[in-house]
């Protein structure tokens, strides 16, 4: 009799943890919640990366991102992931315009210009071309494209992150 309850307490547990995670994955509408774009910055007549930790070329607090409507975008700066790297890699966080404007980049690609502002007397523009997709509660970049100068500078998909080298 003991060995019989047991069992279907077991069974029963089995049918709520069933039940409880199914539910996670119930996500809809799907929203673009997270993407970045990592930038290796690179000083283009010395050669040397500007986010040097030992000796930097620029002053991350004077660093801003600018959208293509006058609005500051998020960014932050990390350690370039690999053996002796001494260098940082800045983030620019692509949906800090807000989620209104991308529930779009479901259904077709979105282009979005920024500038990038090094210093009083240094800056550049990007553009940025993405299609989304949903992924568990999430999304993805089906596509990301990164525009510097004109030029495809990078390219990925089926990702959160686009990692480019910049030389200015």
């Amino acid at each position: 009799m003991i060995h019989h309850l047991k069992r279907k307490s077991y069974i029963l547990i089995c049918i709520i943890v069933c039940f409880s995670l199914n539910s996670c994955y119930k996500c809809e509408p799907f929203t673009v919640l997270d993407g970045s774009i990592k930038l290796d910055l690179v000083d283009s007549i010395s050669g040397n990366a500007m986010l040097s930790l030992s000796s930097p070329l620029i002053d991350k607090n004077d660093v801003i991102v600018i959208s293509a409507v006058g609005d500051t975008l998020r960014h932050y700066f990390a350690l370039i992931n690999g053996a002796g790297s001494d260098r940082e890699a800045m983030y620019i966080d692509v949906f800090s315009y807000g989620d209104s404007l991308y529930t779009p980049s479901f259904q077709e690609e979105q282009w979005k210009d920024f500038r990038v502002r090094l210093s009083s007397s240094r800056e550049f523009n990007l553009k940025t071309c993405f299609l989304s997709r949903g992924a568990n509660c999430g999304s993805l970049f089906r596509s990301i494209k990164l525009f510097y100068r004109g030029q495809l500078i990078a390219s990925n998909s089926n990702t959160i992150e686009l990692s480019a080298l910049v030389k200015n």
